[in-house]
């Protein structure tokens, strides 16, 4: 019985910890957008965009590039090219389904990104449940 409450009480820090992550990420994504910093990865990546369709693929290739996490890839990639798609005609839905379809793809292939790292912990401890539960 022990170790069910041990294990649940990891799970419960585990996603406080995801929690807290997603907050301070969300504080440093609205800091680097306020300080330009989204200024300097847009214009990067804008001068490639020369109409919509290679607009849209620098999008997808950018996902790629910040594979660290997927909320990250979200808020990063979404904020800084969301005014050069505007400018090139390219709607907000479309800019919301292609982060979406290349973050959680992207972070759950790297192998270190938080979402593997997480997975691989929550395997370990799953396993390790298991077994306790077998030997009953």
């Amino acid at each position: 019985m022990t170790e069910l409450l041990s294990v649940s009480y990891q799970i419960y820090t585990t996603l406080n910890t995801v929690y807290l992550f997603t907050a301070f990420l969300g504080g440093f994504v609205a800091l680097m957008e306020k300080s330009g910093g989204f200024g300097g990865f847009a214009d990067a990546m804008g001068k490639f965009a020369k109409n919509a369709r290679i607009g849209q693929f620098v999008t997808f290739l950018s996902g790629g590039i910040i594979f660290f996490d997927d909320y990250a890839n979200c808020l990063v990639v979404g904020g800084s090219l969301r005014p050069i798609l505007d400018e090139l005609n390219v709607s907000r839905e479309k800019l919301a389904f292609i982060v979406d379809a290349t973050a959680a793809p992207i972070a759950s292939l790297v192998p270190l990104s938080s979402v593997s790292i997480q997975h691989f912990k929550t395997t370990i401890r799953l396993h390790r449940f298991h077994d306790f539960v077998i030997s009953f």
